[in-house]
Order: C-alpha cells, then structure tokens, then sequence
C-alpha cells in the first residue's frame, strides 16, 4: 500500500482578501469565511488552504 504523503503548504499564506486571482491563478492563499463569488471554467489554486470555508453562488463545472 502506497504511503500517504502530506501535502506542501507553505507556512505562511496570503489571506483571501489580498489574494491576487490574475489569469484565473492564485497560489499560497489562505482561504476562510465566504469564498470569492467567481464564475470561470478554469480557476487554478496552488499550494493554498481552505478553513472552515462556504461556497456561495459559485460555479465551478470542472473542479474534481
């Protein structure tokens, strides 16, 4: 059985509010309360967090 490998988060993340979504592209964030209203096809989020967060009138077709 394959061993699980925790995921790479930096220790220190940009809060939400000052994360820069350009190219539909945010990286080290750290997401809490609401997320961003955004309706885009592609959204990538790299090495970021999600804490106790809620997904109000979004649309995201793709996400897996």
């Amino acid at each position: 059985m394959p061993k699980i490998i925790a995921p790479k988060i930096p220790s220190s993340l940009t809060p939400a509010l000052e994360a820069d979504f350009t190219d539909n592209y945010t990286k080290q964030t750290k997401f809490t309360g609401t997320f961003p209203i955004r309706e885009t096809e592609q959204l990538v989020i790299d090495q970021s967090c999600f804490i106790n967060v809620f997904f109000e009138a979004n649309h995201y077709p793709k996400w897996i």
